[in-house]
């Protein structure tokens, strides 16, 4: 039996972009872990489901999230609970106008238009 460790690398990102959800609730993820990952999830292309949930991101990671969730085409739910961010927070507003299907839970966004 191989894990995860012993796996050829080929074998590894194959079994990575089969990957639909990734809980990474209270890591102490900031906006810095945030863009770190944002540059990796572009690998995900079956993700459908991202938990941040009580970390440290803030506008730079919905920043830096929004560049990468909106070209994920099964990408649908974003849980950001629990982080410093407010509806109207730039990095909210930028994930919302980037990526219009993607339901965030632990924010509630009024869209300006609705106001």
């Amino acid at each position: 039996q191989q894990t995860l460790a012993t796996r050829p690398p080929q074998q590894t990102s194959t079994g990575l972009q089969l990957l639909q959800e990734l809980n990474l609730a209270g890591n102490l993820i900031d906006d810095d872990a945030c863009v770190a990952l944002a540059a990796c999830l572009s690998q995900l292309l079956a993700l459908q489901s991202l938990d941040l949930s009580d970390n440290y991101v803030r506008n730079i990671g919905c920043a830096a999230l929004a560049g990468v969730l909106s070209s994920l085409e099964h990408f649908v739910v974003l849980v950001l609970a629990g982080n410093d961010l407010a509806a109207s927070s730039p990095g909210v507003v930028i994930l919302h106008t980037e990526c219009p299907r993607v339901h965030m839970q632990g924010i509630h966004y009024v869209p300006p238009s609705a106001m």
